[in-house]
């Protein structure tokens, strides 16, 4: 069960599911990740996943779990974004250090 707040302050795991690496706070592994990665799917089916924002970057959805809500932010990159990336950090790990 997720914590009632995100604890940004510790670091966060590092877990590899298929082509995807995850960092994500301990306490919401479980929660967020199964053995495949995330349960977007499984959200989406059973209606807790709504889509919020979709451009041709990103796509943003506000997940109802149940000890909390939260959003995920879906980034695609494009070879520009990839290359960017050797130079400095993703969009979404940017994101994650501005929450600490």
């Amino acid at each position: 069960m997720p914590p009632s707040s995100l604890d940004t302050t510790s670091a966060p795991l590092v877990r590899d599911t298929g082509d995807v690496r995850w960092r994500i706070a301990a306490d919401w592994e479980q929660a967020v990740l199964d053995a495949q990665g995330l349960r977007l799917d499984e959200w989406l089916a059973d209606g807790r996943a709504q889509v919020v924002k979709r451009n041709s970057n990103r796509t943003i959805y506000r997940i109802d779990l149940p000890a909390q809500g939260l959003f995920l932010k879906h980034y695609r990159g494009d070879w520009l974004e990839r290359l960017r990336e050797w130079f400095r950090s993703s969009s979404a790990r940017r994101e994650w250090n501005k929450t600490a």
